[in-house]
């Protein structure tokens, strides 16, 4: 039998019975396998990878969604083989998890006293054992700080967007040994500003004029940066990481040692926006993001002050990484 399911969030609101202890077990795979997900390929610097996370951090959530269309008493069978057929996504660490998941057994006496999970001290539902392997196999790897970040934005959510985004910009910033970029609430709300004329901009957006008032500080001009893309299937502060991911990862065209010249200045317009999120000069950020709701797409605005990507200072202020 088939029914409609609503996802919000990896959680599933059924229109027909499904067996409430299965769901839940279902529910706290989710948030588990996600949360490895996210912390392997996403949180973790400088081993970040968007396109691992992607792969790897979407899948539980629709396996729970389809296995709860069939409401027949195989969903639970339905989803052990399909999420069975992803755990090759993760470190082979995790792969002793699997025999728990294949039982959907409740039972684990290893879990881990920080396990992050919200399960109200429930020791009896379905699948409780692989929830709480995946937990503690992830402590084993990386600490208690691990979980302590999927409590902290996984589970709770504490940390927004944009903290998320100048967190990593400052983590990439620290790599090439310059200062951290430190938030100003003139340019947070110049970003604003402007987010808000993007986004009635029927899903387009473009770059603003740089001697419009809103691009002045202090009577100087200020740096931007824009990103647009279809982040907001992922869940908190996820895309604010992917965002300086993908800023940073321009890297590749970047021509070390000598910097952006009159002799390639073609490259320019494919490092812009690496080059700003490293340069030395930059003291402050505001950050501003909105989602486009009639397209399923988000907008982000980044000003910076002073501004970097000035003609003649690649050199001293785009620096290598450091060893």
């Amino acid at each position: 039998m088939r029914l409609s399911a609503i996802l919000v969030f990896g959680c599933i609101a059924a229109t027909a019975a499904v067996d409430k202890s299965t769901d839940f077990g279902m529910r706290m795979v989710v948030d588990a396998y996600e949360s490895v997900c996210w912390y392997e390929y996403l949180k973790q610097f400088p081993n970040t990878d968007n396109s691992a996370y992607q792969k790897c951090g979407t899948q539980s959530s629709q396996i729970q969604a389809d296995a709860l269309e069939e409401a027949d008493g195989t969903e639970k069978d339905y989803f052990i083989k399909n999420l069975s057929s992803e755990m090759d996504k993760l470190p082979s660490d995790y792969e002793e998890c699997s025999s728990l998941l294949a039982s959907a057994t409740p039972d684990y006496k290893k879990a881990s006293r920080n396990d992050p999970l919200k399960d109200g001290g429930q020791k009896n539902y379905p699948f409780r054992g692989f929830s709480k392997c995946l937990m503690k196999t992830l402590e084993k790897r990386h600490g208690p700080q691990a979980l302590k970040a999927v409590d902290d934005e996984r589970i709770s959510g504490s940390k927004s967007v944009t903290g998320a985004l100048l967190e990593r910009t400052n983590q990439w910033r620290a790599l090439h040994g310059v200062e951290p970029l430190k938030l100003l609430k003139d340019l947070e709300e110049a970003a604003k500003e402007y987010t808000s004329e993007l986004v009635m901009m029927d899903c387009k957006y473009k770059k603003s004029n740089s001697n419009h008032p809103n691009r002045k500080y202090k009577g100087k001009k200020t740096g931007e940066v824009l990103d647009s893309g279809n982040y907001v299937a992922f869940k908190f502060a996820d895309s604010g990481y992917q965002i300086a991911n993908n800023w940073y990862n321009e890297i590749k065209d970047y021509p070390f040692p000598e910097g952006i010249t009159e002799e390639n200045i073609k490259v320019y317009g494919k490092v812009s926006r690496f080059t700003q999120t490293v340069w030395k000069n930059t003291e402050y950020v505001g950050f501003a993001y909105s989602e486009f709701t009639d397209c399923n797409n988000f907008v982000t605005v980044a000003r910076y002050y002073p501004t970097g990507n000035t003609k003649g200072g690649f050199q001293e202020n785009v620096l290598p990484p450091k060893e």
